[in-house]
């Protein structure tokens, strides 16, 4: 029989209260003050503050700034809302059309899965649709709706660094449906780092 390597996450709590969680090598980043921590079994010990690239103590084993600062700069999915274009936006178009686009700050790796997010609201009258395009290749399954309340529904697709993450959306009919609440959700360690989701809103 063949073998596989497993390769098992390092465990990172980001959060202000320390972690009760005192097992030897887990890290704490301590998000108010943006102090890094390192348990030996029994305490957390301050490992140093990670900002602008510095790390406030000497006293690392080589390569552990690399090790610390990949593991930190990581997104991961969640519900916990990142990057968010709110306003209500309209369409009474038949065919798919762009409505709205959240870019990827450069960064984050290959084909990372991310949460989308969208609302959609069609009067009740006719169904309404969307759909997530990649740099302006379809990307995603086609959700719909036929309610005079917004409908929320999320899917988990892969994007990379500098990528775009469009809205597009049509209607039945030529009846009005509205959008909005498009949404990136996930977890970064370290928010905006150079591999978690960050990114602008068009």
């Amino acid at each position: 029989m063949g073998s596989s390597l497993i390769a098992y996450p390092k465990v990172i709590y980001t959060q202000i209260a320390e972690p009760t969680d005192k097992t030897a090598g887990r890290l704490w980043y301590k998000t108010d003050t943006k102090v890094l921590y390192t348990a030996d079994g029994t305490d957390y010990i301050a490992v140093g503050k990670i900002a602008a690239g510095a790390v406030g103590t000497a006293e690392l084993a080589d390569g552990a700034v690399t090790e610390v600062k990949a593991a930190l700069n990581t997104y991961s999915l969640s519900d916990v809302t990142l990057i968010s274009h709110v306003a209500e936006a309209t369409t009474t178009s038949n065919t798919y059309v762009k409505i709205k686009t959240i870019t990827l700050d450069a960064g984050m790796p290959v084909d990372t899965p991310i949460r989308i997010y969208a609302g959609m609201n069609t009067g009740g009258s006719q169904y309404g649709y969307w759909r997530i395009y990649r740099n302006g290749v379809a990307h995603g399954t086609q959700h719909s709706h036929n309610n005079s309340s917004y409908a929320y529904q999320s899917e988990d697709l892969d994007f990379t660094g500098g990528d775009t993450i469009e809205l597009w959306v049509h209607t039945t009919a030529s009846a009005t449906a509205w959008f909005k609440d498009f949404q990136v959700r996930g977890v970064n360690a370290i928010s905006g780092g150079g591999g978690g989701a960050s990114g602008s809103t068009s």
